[in-house]
């Protein structure tokens, strides 16, 4: 541009450069514009880096806490699944025994009852028979052996009539029949319809 106007510029010394100030100021606003931005970039890098470290580090946290959590939680199902399990044959042991008991309680009931049926009628069966036999000679036998029982136990009492001191003939002879009368075989009783001699007719007079 300047050889037109008869000017060749051969060299260009930079040594010693000046700016006017207003240009001097604009390009040191620009370099500390420049240095601004590169220290926020590295500060952005480092907030990055700080960031994904505490991002690593929260997630390997929260990693360990979910295992642990998980850990817990298969524990706590193991031990519910061996709790119930053990309830459950708890429940089964107690069904079985309790099964075996009602059967045993149900066998003593029903042999009971079969032996108080047996009982029963074994009594009927008698009081059949007993009956039977008191239709017949057995009621009359049963009649005289209660008799014979009866007169075992009499007890015969008296007192001779004295009159003005003089006994009667006829009451002494009344009692001495009774002294000498034959004596009962309670064994072979008199039915109470048989002929009895009355104690009170005299008998045979037996004085001398």
């Amino acid at each position: 541009m300047l050889e037109i106007h008869g000017f060749t510029v051969t060299s260009i010394d930079l040594s010693d450069y000046r700016y006017y100030r207003e240009y001097a100021e604009k390009i040191q606003e620009r370099r500390l514009a420049d240095k601004e931005v590169e220290e926020q970039k590295t500060r952005a890098e480092a907030a990055k880096e700080n960031q994904r470290r505490v991002v690593v580090e929260e997630t390997k946290k929260l990693e360990v806490e979910v295992a642990r959590f998980r850990g817990e939680c298969d524990k706590r199902i193991m031990d519910a699944r061996g709790s119930g399990e053990a309830k459950k044959q708890d429940a089964d042991a107690y069904l079985i025994r309790a099964r075996f008991e009602a059967d045993a309680e149900y066998e003593r009931l029903a042999k009971e009852a079969d032996a108080i049926l047996a009982a029963l009628k074994t009594e009927a069966e008698g009081v059949r028979l007993l009956r039977n036999a008191l239709e017949g000679e057995g009621g009359r036998n049963l009649v005289r052996l209660e008799y014979a029982k009866r007169l075992k136990q009499a007890i015969v009492r008296s007192t001779p009539i004295v009159r003005q001191g003089i006994e009667t003939p006829q009451s002494i002879q009344r009692f001495k029949y009774i002294e000498d009368a034959p004596k009962i075989d309670y064994m072979f009783p008199e039915p109470p319809d048989a002929a009895l001699v009355s104690p009170l007719k005299p008998g045979p007079d037996k004085s001398p």
